[in-house]
């Protein structure tokens, strides 16, 4: 991702100076080098003025996959 359109500072809020986008997912590496997302910084993710709550989509991707 190259950042958010028209928005320098909410691309400056999640780009660390090393160019790595930080989504406030919490995750683990195992020995094998598998990733697990295991939590969230926060509860709520914010799209388009709206409050989603994490659980609530993954609902929605669980049923969209199956």
């Amino acid at each position: 991702m190259k950042g958010y359109i028209n928005n320098p500072q909410a691309t400056a809020d999640c780009i660390d100076d090393e160019g790595y986008f930080h989504t406030g997912d919490i995750v683990v590496v195992d020995k094998d080098e598998h990733f697990y997302i295991v939590d969230r910084k926060k509860e709520l993710i914010k799209y388009n003025g709206f409050q989603v709550p994490p659980a609530e989509l993954e609902g929605i991707l669980v049923s969209i996959t199956r």
